[in-house]
């Protein structure tokens, strides 16, 4: 038992999203194991007499990592509020330590459930609180709260709860950021209008998920941005870039390169971001398929591809952009791996070249950063000595 609204997938983002596989188990299957596994976190509860006294009603429901305990008919009393939260964590988590990250503890306002105080409690602060390393007064002093009335909007609920998830990346507690960033666009939906803010911390959050090995959560992160995004329609700006680079990234570092593929191509497919509505996004969506193409030895397909780039790119950013030049390394690569080398010589030099003229241009869409610069030029050196000894 639950207000918490579920994410909707819009078509745009079915489709993008189309051919990653079926839930294991029939839906009812789910529903009730579901109902079991809530029915035993209320009984834990129970036994630990949380919320006595108050003559509060309150359920619980597991999200993947996360206890979310509902809360109706309770005093308006702050701290009250604050520390049966943490006392309804320590139940749930002693119950089952290695099922919970996060539990969010929310209260329904008495006079209007539309509005509410989310308490969110770490496994961590309990771990801290029954080692000694944090008090009581420690944990409610530096309590997680997310407090929505009236004047609320979509966008500023959905704030609250990525300033919660802002302090704990700072702490470099990225677990426990994805269930606050979760938790949030669970009870708000899919944000519509600018978007930025969610982007980048979600995007910080893949960064640092990434750097910790968790590539599966990274992922996942990086999915839910593009998922969001595209049900608004915004999949063709600089945050949905950076998202599908790094997103390409991730799945070529792990040799997931039809995975890779099958997203660039549904990309590709478009309309939004097609040769002719954003030429741009079009040309680089098409050298990152080209990149996977050329990882998966699949060499043929990837000079097609980078020989269209280099014109794309030469047509929207002239014959002197570094845009330009990574692109004619790229093409020089693949004409080498097949053997053609002088052709891939005859790319490298251009590439040198371009940077040559980069790295002293006055012009900003053409200026190169001297150790972005020399990073380039060093390795098409090796390339040119290699063939020339």
């Amino acid at each position: 038992m639950t207000l918490i609204s579920r994410l909707v997938f819009s078509s745009a983002f079915a489709l993008f999203l189309a051919g990653f596989g079926p839930l294991s188990g029939t839906l009812s299957d789910q529903a009730v194991l579901a109902q079991e596994r809530s029915q035993k976190l209320e009984d834990a509860l129970h036994r630990s007499h949380a919320f006595a006294g108050s003559g509060a009603l309150y359920s619980v429901q597991l999200i993947e990592k996360e206890g979310f305990v509902q809360v109706s008919n309770y005093p308006a009393n702050p701290r009250k509020r604050i520390v049966d939260a943490i006392a309804a964590a320590k139940a749930l988590i002693n119950y089952s330590p290695s099922q919970f990250t996060v539990i969010a503890v929310r209260y329904l306002n008495l006079a209007n459930s539309r509005y509410f105080v989310e308490v969110m409690v770490s496994a961590r602060d309990i771990t801290s609180l029954s080692v000694g390393t944090a008090t009581l007064d420690d944990l409610v002093k530096n309590a997680q709260v997310v407090d929505v009335g009236p004047q609320d909007s979509a966008t500023s609920i959905l704030n609250k709860y990525l300033i919660l998830a802002e302090r704990q990346m700072f702490d470099s507690n990225f677990w426990e950021a994805e269930m606050i960033v979760d938790a949030g666009l669970r009870t708000v939906g899919s944000p519509s209008g600018e978007q930025s803010r969610l982007t980048q911390d979600m995007l910080t959050l893949a960064e640092g998920l990434d750097a910790r090995g968790d590539f599966e959560r990274a992922e996942k992160v990086l999915k839910r941005v593009l998922e969001v995004r595209a049900q608004n329609g915004r999949l063709d700006d600089a945050d949905a870039e950076r998202t599908i680079d790094h997103l390409t990234d991730l799945y070529i570092s792990d040799k997931r390169y039809g995975d890779a593929q099958e997203m660039l191509n549904r990309l590709l497919a478009n309309p939004s971001l097609s040769q002719i509505n954003n030429p741009s996004a079009f040309a680089n969506n098409l050298e990152r398929l080209g990149i996977c193409h050329f990882r998966n030895k699949q060499y043929d397909k990837a000079l097609t591809e980078f020989v269209q780039v280099v014109a794309l790119k030469r047509q929207q950013h002239g014959d002197n952009s570094p845009q330009l030049a990574m692109a004619l390394e790229e093409l020089g690569d693949t004409y080498r791996a097949q053997g053609q080398n002088s052709d891939a010589q005859a790319n490298y030099k251009q590439a040198h070249a371009i940077y040559d003229h980069a790295v002293v241009s006055r012009s900003r869409a053409d200026k190169m950063d001297y150790s972005i610069y020399y990073a380039h030029v060093k390795q098409l050196d090796d390339k040119l000595g290699a063939r020339q000894q």
